[in-house]
């Protein structure tokens, strides 16, 4: 279990003009590509298509972000629309973040283990954290909740802010078809 988030592009492909055997072929594709060849649409054949092009597990900054800028602060596992111009703020977001901190060597967190008998062991190892944590809190906080992981300002979280720039940019290029919408769901 933990925070699965999805980012997803839609499109909607219509049949709406017969004459063209680009749209008719594109629509039979479909079709095909999706078992239902057999139950094709005569009258008005249409199809909405919907994939996912980003995927987050546990990078909950990312997520409270999506929350507080797309879904009005309330965090319930619904689906939300995302602009394009929401995505460029994300990604210049990240890499502003990015930008601004500099690491030091301390301890990374790996974890916690409970033992019956009440003791808990703290498990971590040398690596990477945030030395200034008061600009990355103010800039792109982290957030705790039920299955969310860490929230500490350390390489993870900075591995997260550069996954997001690598997914998010090739989104945001001239060649990702303009035609799609994005929406953005999380469950947990």
């Amino acid at each position: 279990m933990g925070l699965d988030m999805y980012l997803e592009a839609e499109t909607y492909v219509g049949g709406w003009n017969h004459g063209r055997v680009e749209e008719k072929a594109r629509y039979a594709q479909l079709l095909e590509l999706a078992g239902l060849s057999a139950f094709a649409c005569d009258g008005s054949p249409s199809a909405t298509v919907r994939v996912t092009v980003a995927y987050w597990r546990k990078a909950n900054a990312i997520h409270k972000w999506f929350v507080d800028h797309c879904q009005e602060g309330n965090d319930d596992c619904r689906d939300s629309y995302v602009s394009r111009d929401e995505l460029a703020e994300l990604v210049a977001l990240c890499q502003s973040v990015l930008d601004s901190v500099e690491t030091v060597e301390g301890r990374v967190s790996e974890g916690t283990t409970h033992y019956a008998d009440g003791r808990i062991e703290n498990h971590s190892r040398l690596g990477a954290v945030i030395a200034q944590t008061a600009i990355a809190a103010a800039k792109l906080p982290t957030a705790s909740g039920f299955f969310f992981g860490k929230t500490d300002y350390d390489e993870d979280y900075l591995d997260d802010l550069r996954d997001t720039i690598k997914q998010l940019t090739p989104l945001l290029s001239e060649e990702f078809p303009k035609d799609y919408s994005f929406h953005y769901h999380a469950s947990w």
